[in-house]
């Protein structure tokens, strides 16, 4: 029986894991002595069945009830951020950094990227014109679209979803109507992308920030 246990805590291992993650994290980060870390993944939702197995191999205690205290908290939404920042002791840790969210929006990035390319001219002239839908004029919209077509995406969607070609800015409101939304960007549409043999693509790159200040990042060397 215990045999046939590890096994399946294998097999789900390297289903939720790249291969060799667990065993690579344990030897850097297992407790064997000292006060025991401890996690709480009472709000941890799907990512529930990782974390447990993360906190199994460390030797971490696991912590379910959401009143409990911990030294890390898992928490997804803004509301459990602001709710769970509030309620920070000394030493604890929660898994989503404070703004990140908002910043994470489509109107806001672009606004951070006009920052940086007023900044610093040149170093940020890498993505496509874009111009904020109920903030920019209808000219600046107007001179994205051009001739061709421009990418309407809401603020906060997510997987392409409500994102539209649209030909011209009366096309804009019709759509942002259609899908309820209030708040938008809109860039010029690239008509001849880099291909990957025929096919368009994108990068997906994990990266882990422990602190902005000091600002300590790490980046993972597998995507997706």
């Amino acid at each position: 029986g215990h045999r046939a246990g590890g096994d399946s805590k294998q097999a789900a291992s390297s289903r939720l894991a790249p291969e060799g993650w667990v065993n690579a994290v344990s030897e850097r980060m297992l407790q064997t002595e000292g006060p025991r870390m401890s996690i709480n993944v009472a709000l941890a939702r799907s990512s529930k069945t990782i974390l447990s197995m993360v906190a199994s191999n460390l030797n971490w205690i696991e912590r379910e009830k959401e009143e409990t205290r911990a030294c890390l908290h898992w928490v997804v939404t803004p509301e459990e951020v602001e709710e769970r920042l509030l309620q920070r002791k000394p030493n604890q840790r929660m898994s989503r950094i404070p703004g990140m969210y908002t910043l994470c929006g489509k109107v806001k990035f672009a606004e951070l990227f006009r920052l940086l390319q007023r900044r610093e001219p040149g170093m940020f002239d890498f993505i496509p014109k874009t111009g904020i839908v109920h903030e920019d004029p209808e000219e600046e919209l107007r001179s994205i679209v051009g001739r061709g077509y421009g990418i309407l995406k809401p603020d906060e969607g997510t997987q392409g979803d409500g994102i539209y070609l649209v030909k011209d800015v009366d096309e804009i409101k019709r759509r942002m109507d259609c899908i309820h939304v209030e708040s938008a960007v809109l860039q010029s549409y690239i008509k001849r992308p880099m291909l990957l043999n025929g096919h368009k693509f994108d990068f997906r790159v994990y990266v882990l920030i422990l602190s902005l200040e000091p600002l300590r990042v790490f980046l993972s060397h597998e995507g997706l």
